[in-house]
């Protein structure tokens, strides 16, 4: 039995403008989005509110602070939700690593659910390197092992956030190239 030897290991970097970017940062996108749409709110609001008539202006100094007050805290809600969802994002990244060995990658995630895949390389089907133009100018992207999975959910394995996308596809490929090239030098031999 061939010892399992490390060929390259892979731990995805965060980077906040590049989660704005990418399905990954859903989350942090909602919660600036809520910010600026509930300060936007606020602005508008007191604008609006300037405008009406009233008969004091105590009363419209009223009205105007609680909107403002409710407001606030909405907006501080929010920027609390973004702070709690970049600091859990973060440690998500610090926590998955992709592990290839001599014949199978292992992915694990060891933040909260606690999640191993292992994809063994006769598997794949296919390797893809995607950079769309905001992994470009985050000098960064993504790769994709497509495997032969009856699920059509699992059908494969992304690798999202990876600084010099270039030379670690070429390694995955490498790898797993000669993987393929052995398995089938071994067949011919029967």
């Amino acid at each position: 039995m061939e010892e399992k030897e490390e060929l390259l290991k892979i731990t995805p970097k965060f980077n906040i403008i590049y989660e704005l970017g990418m399905p990954t940062g859903r989350k942090i996108k909602n919660s600036i989005i809520a910010i600026i749409i509930s300060f936007v709110i606020m602005i508008i609001g007191s604008i609006s509110i300037n405008y009406l008539n009233f008969k004091d202006e105590y009363q419209k100094n009223n009205i105007i602070n609680t909107v403002n007050l409710v407001l606030i805290i909405i907006i501080l809600f929010f920027a609390v939700k973004l702070i709690i969802h970049i600091i859990v994002q973060s440690m998500q990244y610090k926590n998955i690593t992709y592990t290839f060995y001599n014949e199978y990658m292992e992915y694990k995630d060891t933040f909260w659910n606690h999640q191993t895949k292992i994809i063994r390389y006769e598997n794949v089907k296919e390797i893809e390197e995607r950079k769309n133009i905001w992994e470009r100018i985050n000098k960064c992207g993504i790769i994709i092992l497509y495997t032969n999975a009856e699920k059509s959910k699992n059908k494969g394995m992304i690798i999202y956030s990876i600084k010099d996308v270039d030379n670690v596809y070429s390694k995955i490929q490498s790898i797993i190239d000669n993987v393929h090239k052995n398995s089938l030098i071994g067949n011919t031999d029967n």
